[in-house]
């Protein structure tokens, strides 16, 4: 598109976000594209102003912003249906923030596919999207507990593949965003199309188009990558 990019993190503090979009305003930026870390439109509003603004990853329960999300909860449910299909009957979760719209949706598409079957969850672990409480968490566990382990983000992961250095024999890791390059055996992961998402974004913000939402729901979706 021709245009220079400033990135910046939140760290997951919207104290930060709204000192980082506060900057944004200060330069003059021509658009925002964002990944909040909280519910608080009003805040955003406040510290942006009226530059065109398209969320990416999540959707805020009052729904003013443009949002670039994939489809959630069915791309969980298709690949823990795939993974029972396969024979597997024991699984877990450790799942983000109920107030993350990400979370949420990941942990519905979780439930249906469970409860399609028949199954109840073995194990369900309540995280903050942090490598420090998936490690926490996935200690907690017992290394035959569990025929599968779905962590919802990659912090998460992170945190469980560090956790599983003192596991004999831990569950298959079904972890959903980027993979990490040392994966157990037989571990899986949900791969986001990161690329499409940041451009189609981009495209709203430069269509000055701010009237509809945009859901992306590519082949990625059916297809369960796999390392093993």
């Amino acid at each position: 598109f021709g245009y220079s990019v400033i990135v910046s993190s939140s760290h997951n503090s919207e104290s930060e976000q709204s000192k980082k979009l506060r900057m944004f305003k200060n330069k003059m930026v021509d658009g925002i594209v964002l990944m909040p870390c909280s519910q608080n439109s009003k805040k955003i509003v406040e510290s942006t102003g009226n530059i065109p603004l398209v969320l990416i990853d999540r959707l805020l329960d009052k729904n003013i912003f443009d949002s670039v999300v994939v489809s959630n909860r069915e791309t969980v449910r298709s690949n823990i249906s795939e993974l029972i299909n396969m024979g597997y009957k024991r699984f877990g979760i450790i799942e983000g923030p109920d107030s993350v719209y990400t979370a949420r949706e990941r942990r519905l598409g979780y439930d249906d596919a469970l409860r399609d079957a028949g199954l109840e969850s073995v194990f369900r672990g309540n995280g903050n999207y942090t490598v420090e409480s998936g490690y926490t968490i996935a200690k907690e566990l017992k290394s035959t507990e569990l025929d599968v382990l779905f962590t919802s983000n990659h912090e998460l992961t992170v945190g469980v593949l560090k956790a599983y250095s003192s596991f004999e024999k831990p569950p298959i890791l079904l972890g959903f965003d980027s993979p990490e390059p040392l994966l157990p055996q037989n571990s899986r992961f949900i791969m986001q199309p990161v690329e499409t998402i940041g451009t189609k974004a981009a495209e709203l913000i430069l269509k000055d188009e701010y009237d509809f939402y945009v859901v992306y729901n590519g082949n990625y979706d059916s297809k369960m990558h796999k390392t093993g």
